[in-house]
């Protein structure tokens, strides 16, 4: 009997005439290909750990101090943490309205 697929991917009309066209096309019936061998991977040594750490160094915009700002996520310093450059950036942020 005459078979009209009825979608793009039926293209037979049942498993056993599937696994004739597979073994007409690939050779294999219904089986994963084999897959082929790979060369081993060359081992890399690795490397020894040597700590790192994020150390930026600045002068304090105000009073001309040498300063070490480090540690992970912290931001670049431009005024040192003393009281009198702090209340200076912040009169200079601020338009002149900080108070000592």
């Amino acid at each position: 009997m005459h078979y009209h697929p009825t979608g793009k991917a039926v293209r037979t009309c049942s498993r056993a005439h599937g696994v004739e066209l597979r073994r007409r096309l690939y050779g294999h019936a219904g089986k994963s290909l084999p897959r082929p061998k790979l060369p081993p991977k060359a081992r890399v040594p690795a490397e020894p750990y040597t700590p790192r750490s994020s150390v930026t160094y600045y002068t304090c915009r105000y009073c001309g101090r040498l300063g070490v700002a480090g540690g992970t996520g912290q931001q670049r310093r431009e005024v040192c943490p003393a009281r009198v450059c702090q209340l200076l950036r912040l009169r200079a942020n601020t338009g002149g309205c900080a108070t000592a």
